[in-house]
């Protein structure tokens, strides 16, 4: 390679260094020089920068470098230095986000692209009047927190909307729901159209149903809707006797059964209980069994325009027609130069216009276009009303300790 060439040769060998950041869709380049160069098909803009000597051991806090750079924190200054862009992503807020850096070396005239040297991402910023100083991590120095994973506990331990195997997995879209009607049914308590419906596919929303539109086509291909009167657990039931031989007897209740469990009556009896997700709809016209029927859940997240911004607290008509608190969420907008800024809400009352987010700035202004997510208590109660059950990371039967059993340390 033509680096190693200019490395070895006696008067060659000045490796100028190149530093790259990235933080979300935004680049940033700058070499140790006095005017901007072109290295590897990229414009490097000349600056003030330097980094520590870069060591590889066994000791992560020895593997870390220091980047220093000139910033000027004056607001009147005359003149700026050309890394002062980038020193705005830390000054006045520290981002939430990550900015990685990259470190390289090449040779004045050398046509081979740049030598990758080290590449990790910013961890701290160090201000003085005019420096700033970045400590550095390299990538395998992060993200290695022990006992991070799944806990046996009560409350859900998950990240709300967080993806994959082991993630909260709530979707945050308008999506809709499917199933195919196993039972239908007018009991005596319905008034005809009214009917109950089994409907094994929707029993991870169950309790998030009721007050919602159902949707089908009936046989002549008209399309039907009805809102949903009720959702709750119906039960098959099957009673095992053990007399004179072996005596087995199976039915089908429409009752709620949502609390029962299974009895053991005597040495000789037992019955069992096996649940089914029911529905009450107020028109059943046209469905039958085997009918595909579809549920729509609207959004989670409200896109709006600000009203009004007085400090830290954000207004807008949209926000009171959230059906859940958004304290505990996010708010997020989109600044001019493209970056995503994402902010904590630690207050909003159901049907309030106005919330309020947590000091650390930047914050949006009036007419930006926000997009709020309200959070989510990871409770039992708070999983099921979002239809989300099937995805809960807590432990609801664990069983509890009687303090007046256990030591002083109990808790």
């Amino acid at each position: 390679m033509a680096f190693d060439l200019f490395e070895l040769g006696r008067f060659t060998g000045r490796p100028v260094h190149l530093f790259v950041f990235r933080r979300q869709g935004l680049t940033w380049r700058y070499w140790a020089g006095d005017e901007d160069r072109e290295f590897g098909g990229h414009l490097y803009r000349g600056a003030q920068i330097q980094r520590s000597e870069i060591k590889q051991t066994t000791e992560r806090a020895k593997d870390r470098i220091k980047i220093t750079m000139a910033y000027v924190r004056a607001p009147d200054a005359l003149e700026y230095p050309s890394t002062q862009e980038l020193g705005d992503n830390w000054f006045p807020y520290v981002p939430t986000d990550t900015m990685s850096v990259m470190c390289l070396a090449t040779h004045i005239g050398d046509v081979d692209p740049p030598a990758i040297e080290w590449q990790g991402v910013v961890t701290q910023p160090k201000f003085t009047d005019t420096e700033l100083e970045l400590t550095c991590e390299p990538d395998n120095g992060v993200d290695r927190a022990r006992n991070q994973g799944a806990k046996w506990q009560r409350g859900c331990w998950k990240t709300v909307y967080s993806t994959g195997p082991r993630g909260c997995n709530l979707n945050p879209a308008a999506h809709t729901v499917q199933g195919t009607i196993e039972r239908l049914e007018q009991t005596s308590s319905d008034t005809p159209p009214q009917a109950h419906v089994v409907v094994p596919e929707l029993i991870s929303h169950l309790t998030a149903l009721v007050g919602r539109t159902a949707r089908w086509t009936d046989g002549g291909g008209i399309e039907r809707t009805s809102t949903i009167l009720a959702a709750y657990f119906a039960y098959e039931w099957r009673r095992v006797f053990v007399g004179l031989g072996v005596h087995v007897t199976e039915g089908f209740s429409w009752e709620d059964g949502t609390t029962l469990t299974d009895q053991l009556s005597s040495p000789i009896e037992r019955i069992t209980y096996t649940k089914r997700p029911a529905l009450v709809l107020a028109d059943a016209t046209g469905l039958a069994e085997d009918s595909a029927i579809e549920v729509d859940f609207p959004a989670t997240g409200i896109t709006a325009a600000l009203t009004d911004v007085d400090g830290l607290l954000m207004t807008a008509p949209e926000f009171a027609d959230s059906i859940f608190t958004l304290a505990g969420g996010y708010l997020t907008y989109t600044t001019a130069s493209g970056l995503v800024i994402r902010r904590p809400i630690v207050s909003h009352g159901i049907g309030s216009e106005t919330l309020q987010l947590a000091p650390g700035g930047p914050n949006p202004e009036i007419d930006d276009l926000v997009t709020v997510l309200p959070g989510c208590p990871r409770t039992w109660a708070a999983c099921a009303a979002r239809g989300n059950t099937p995805h809960y990371g807590g432990a609801i039967y664990k069983p509890g300790k009687n303090p007046k059993e256990d030591s002083m340390s109990w808790g």
